[in-house]
């Protein structure tokens, strides 16, 4: 198989995956978390923000709801709860055997309130219009190696990368 023919799979592969819509914000906080476990059963944990956006979080979580799970995300200090749903469960514990999990909220929130940060620019103009070689640039850095020394993430654990510049209109 050529290399114009392996492009030109992989930008077809990209067309239709999700990317990081909106810049995330290291930010931890303490967060209630209710929902049901994997039981059916009531469940109600103090959390941990990990990072925080305008569309979801990253949640470390003693007991997480499993995959799917309808949750509340309250944040006590803004009195504030949004619902929401877990899209993505860590396989592995963290040292302090707590899970991370990604968080992605139903509705859209006022994350600049609700979490109390200055918001990015990205989310008050809406998310990033990324062009189809973006988002290859994009999955391509995800999937890299991480330089020796550091834990290599996997993208079902999120791995931050900064936000990628706005497209330009070009200057008559």
């Amino acid at each position: 198989m050529s290399s114009a023919a392996i492009g030109k799979a992989m930008l077809n592969l990209v067309k239709g995956s999700p990317y990081r819509r909106n810049t995330r914000l290291p930010v931890a906080v303490p967060i209630t978390i209710r929902g049901k476990d994997p039981f059916g059963r009531p469940l109600q944990e103090t959390a941990r923000t990990l990072d925080v956006g305008k569309q979801g979080i990253r949640v470390e979580a003693l007991n997480p709801p499993p995959t799917n799970a309808e949750i509340t995300v309250a944040y006590d200090k803004a009195g504030q709860a949004q619902s929401a749903r877990v899209v993505w469960r860590g396989g592995v514990k963290r040292p302090n055997g707590r899970t991370e999990i990604g968080v992605e909220f139903l509705r859209p929130v006022d994350a600049e309130g609700m979490w109390r940060v200055k918001s990015p620019e990205d989310w008050r103009k809406g998310p990033l219009a990324l062009t189809t070689t973006q988002k290859l640039e994009y999955f391509t850095a995800r999937e890299s190696k991480a330089p020796p020394g550091l834990p290599m993430q996997s993208p079902a654990n999120d791995l931050e990368l900064p936000p990628l510049p706005r497209p330009t209109k070009p200057k008559p």
